[in-house]
């Protein structure tokens, strides 16, 4: 009955609701540099002639965190793009939730992706290094990601629903 109190009071007045505690643990698909006593092997990539650990879950929330609606976590990544083919790929920014409070990959066993931004290069290409800075807003029934390129000044907006997130299982 409280449930269903409150998402009537939300329907009708979404001021009401000012902070919301995680479900799951939030957070981004990005590249780290590969650390072969930390890191499996199979994670291993080469990028740009460096040693990367692909799929590392970067922790934005955590389960049980307290966050107010409209609350944004902020994180600054670095793109390297020596190579010449990777001058034009698409940049894609995934956000995943984990019913795990400390997950270590996006691929471990409770991690669901929610959704993708993917950034398309300037028409010229991209820059040797690319630095982008990614919003993830938190707090409503939706996630909103703003990836702000600071380097070619260009943003990127996209939001994900979270109604769903009964549909967050224990396994990819």
């Amino acid at each position: 009955m409280a449930i269903m109190k409150g998402a009537v009071l939300f329907g009708f007045r979404p001021s009401t609701i000012y902070a919301r505690k995680c479900r799951y643990t939030y957070g981004i698909k990005v590249f780290a540099e590969f650390d072969e006593g930390k890191h499996p092997i199979d994670k291993l990539k080469i990028i740009d002639g460096e040693k990367k650990c692909d799929d590392v879950f970067a922790v934005l929330v955590r389960e049980g965190d307290v966050i107010k609606i409209n609350e944004a976590r902020c994180v600054s990544l670095t793109n390297s793009h020596r190579e010449e083919t990777s001058r034009f790929i698409r940049l894609q920014t995934s956000i995943y939730a984990s019913s795990s409070y400390d997950p270590k990959f996006t691929t471990d066993e409770g991690c669901s992706l929610i959704g993708t931004i993917t950034n398309d290069p300037p028409p010229c290409c991209w820059s040797d290094h690319v630095q982008f800075r990614t919003y993830v807003y938190f707090g409503r029934t939706e996630i909103r990601v703003l990836d702000h390129d600071e380097t070619h000044g260009r943003g990127y907006f996209q939001k994900f629903s979270l109604l769903a997130e009964e549909s967050i299982t224990e396994t990819n």
